[in-house]
Order: structure tokens, then sequence, then C-alpha cells
């Protein structure tokens, strides 16, 4: 069995060394490396050229800058393997692991194989224990999400079978973050057989200076693309339980409130700006309720949440005289 991993680099030099020295030293070694140079301006192309040369598993694609999901689906389209690991470049793999993921395949015999990661918090130097260390036999992917108990829909803590993605013709959202929210909850539905291992196999790592934690103007409107972005896609979904559905689409519109409100008092943003984002989000927080403790001792949220239903002009004139106060005050 021959599984393909797909590795997108972006100017990651200073973490790269350590992703493919895991993934070329691992004990099982029928594998396909493919490294998806996306552009990169600093030497990560120098680097996977270094490793080409010392293992014949490796195949360089070189290409201009166009985003992981582009370097993903251009990756996906040269794999021969018989399942497709996504690999992060700034992240690593235990030595053992493809050799568990492909004893588990063997055992299950499944489409998707699922399995649990541990979290490097880089500006701490820390590692936490095993996430969601839970087993789940062969189920269909709807039922994978409601035995879940805490179902992390990343792409790289799932390998997929090549022939179930051809045969949904799958693949990555172009220039939208949180591709992984969105290429799982598109294929879940669609997973006859779904597994998962309560082994930890990946070290996810946790930047600080990531996008999603970057509050650029031009980031937060990205952010609130994306999350919109997923919020149409709930719409057109059925055939995963719509609970869970609710759910998400509840939690995403709380996270695209909070974006908002930090885009609005942003010193970055003129007056038209934020009243244009405050009109284009306004349908999609409709139905947002708020868990119960948020507003509970806050009756200056209660009220924004009421003026944005109501006029866009009162949410940011409220937002922007609430946010003067408080500074006054301090």
């Amino acid at each position: 069995m021959k599984i393909s991993i797909v590795i997108p680099v972006y100017n990651v030099a200073s973490y790269l060394r350590q992703c493919l020295d895991s993934v070329v030293n691992q004990t099982y070694n029928d594998l396909e490396i493919i490294l998806v140079n996306d552009g990169s301006t600093d030497n990560s192309k120098e680097i996977c050229e270094e490793y080409l040369l010392k293992d014949n598993r490796i195949i360089l694609l070189n290409k201009q800058n166009g985003g992981l999901s582009e370097a993903r689906n251009f990756g996906l389209e040269k794999v021969s393997g018989d399942y497709i690991w996504f690999i992060d470049s700034d992240d690593w793999i235990v030595p053992n692991a493809t050799q568990i993921i492909v004893d588990s395949l063997l055992k299950f015999n499944c489409e998707v194989l699922g399995f649990s990661h541990i979290n490097y918090f880089e500006d701490k130097d820390k590692f936490s224990e095993v996430v969601n260390s839970q087993e789940i036999q062969t189920t269909t992917g709807d039922n994978y999400i409601k035995e879940s108990k805490f179902f992390f829909p990343s792409a790289w803590s799932h390998v997929y079978s090549k022939v179930f993605l051809n045969n949904y013709e799958l693949s990555f959202k172009i220039n939208q973050l949180h591709e992984d929210d969105y290429f799982n909850i598109s294929c879940f539905g669609k997973i006859k057989t779904i597994a998962k291992i309560n082994n930890g196999l990946y070290y996810y790592r946790r930047r600080s200076n990531s996008i999603t934690t970057s509050a650029t103007k031009e980031n937060l409107v990205k952010r609130m693309s994306s999350y919109i972005a997923l919020l149409q896609l709930f719409q057109t979904i059925n055939d995963i339980d719509s609970n869970y559905l609710e759910i998400k689409s509840n939690a995403y519109k709380g996270i695209v409130y909070e974006i908002l409100k930090k885009y609005v008092l942003s010193k970055e943003t003129t007056i038209a700006e934020k009243y244009y984002q405050i009109k284009r989000l306004k349908p999609f927080l409709r139905g947002y309720q708020s868990e119960a403790n948020n507003f509970k001792h806050s009756k200056k949220n209660w009220f924004l949440r009421g003026t944005l239903n109501f006029s866009s002009l009162l949410f940011l004139t409220s937002l922007t005289v609430f946010n003067s106060n408080q500074q006054n005050e301090a």
C-alpha cells in the first residue's frame, strides 16, 4: 500500500527540515512525498532540492504563489498512492506514523482514517497531551461526526482514499481561509466508511503570527469572507446531521460577529469601509444566538446585538461610542 504525502511549502525555511526529516525517516517506506513549492521567496526551495537529491521518493513541484488550497490541489493532481495525507510544512509527524496508518487501514478497510494529534505551542515551547484520544470503529462520515467527542475538521488529521476523492472530484476551495473546514464539511457526508484511532501521530505547531491571529484590515476581511463562505456552504449541505450544522453555524456566526467588531474598531478602516462590511455581513448574522453567559452581565453586548438587527448605522455608531467611553474611563 502506497501512501502519498502532499506537503505545500511557502517560506517555512525555519521549520522545513524538521518536517521533512520526520517524513523521510518513517519506519514505513512505501511513500510518495510530493513537495509543492508555492513560490517561496526564502530558501525553502533550496532545502526541498537538497532533500530531493537524497531521497528518490520525493517529487518537487514548483509553482507561482497561489495559497495553501491551490498548492494542495496542485499536488493532488500528481499523486499515485492509494491514500493521501496532507501535511503542513511547519508541522511534523511521529517516526512510526505511516506504519500505524497502514496497519489501521488494513484492519478497518475504510475510505478515510482519522487520528489524534499533539499541539506544540511555539511561544511557550510546550507540548499538549494527545488531543481527543478516542477510537471510533468503522462507520459513516455523518455518524463519525456524531460519535466524535471533539470533531477536528482538519485535513492533516485524516488520510483519504485516492479513489474516494476522485469519485467525488473533491478538492480544496481556492482563496479560502479555514480551507480544511470547508473541505471536510463538503466531503464527510459522502464518506461510507471511516474510522478513527486514538494514536497521536501529528505534531501541530501553533504559531502566534499566523494569518488567523493577524488583526490587519486585509486579514480581518479575509477571515470574515471565509466564514461567510462556510455559512453559505452549510445552506447547501443535506448529508450531515442538521443539529451539528446548526451548532457549527452558530459558532461561526459568533466568530464573524467578533471579527466584525474588531474591524469596526480598527483605526485602519474608514467609515465607509466599516459601514459596507456591516451591511454585507448583517444578513448572515441574523438568528445568531450567543451563549447566555456572554450577555448575562453585559447590557452593552445585548444592546449591540439588538442595534445590528435593527440598523447598520446605529450599530456602527453605538459600537464606536461604547469603545470611546471605555478608552476615556481608562
